[in-house]
């Protein structure tokens, strides 16, 4: 029988000593955590699609501004001016900063969600992030 670890008794060793009214009530609270357990997968489920939906959106954005214009760029070559080539490197340079701001801000957040310390080495102190 496999044992579903609790503390540091098993379910089982407690389940051998517990009578039926105590057998029941320790089923009904795993139940109830078990319960509780799905509905934070489910939340985390749900914010995971919408980081993966905006975060979509957010780099396909520059990316189709970045595309459009390499394009008119190599299809208008020999009719552009040094001037008209310079405006447009500007909006592809202006996009490309803004990728890369997003990249940093999503993976500062991955960090904070996955390390909510952060550690101070000048004074070896570790603080939980604001």
């Amino acid at each position: 029988m496999s044992a579903v670890k609790k503390g540091s008794v098993s379910c089982t060793d407690q389940a051998e000593n517990l009578t039926v009214e105590e057998s029941r009530a320790l089923i009904l609270s795993l139940k109830s955590e078990l319960e509780r357990s799905r509905e934070k997968e489910q939340e985390l489920i749900k914010l995971k699609v919408a980081l993966f939906s905006r975060a979509n959106h957010e780099f396909r954005t520059p990316l189709t501004i970045i595309d459009g214009i390499a394009s008119r760029m190599a299809r208008q070559s020999a009719d552009l001016r040094p001037i008209d080539i310079e405006g447009r490197c500007e909006t592809i340079r202006h996009s490309v900063k803004e990728l890369l701001l997003l990249t940093e801000v999503l993976m500062r957040q991955m960090s904070d969600s996955l390390y909510p310390v952060e550690i101070d080495a000048k004074e070896q102190v570790v603080r939980k992030k604001a």
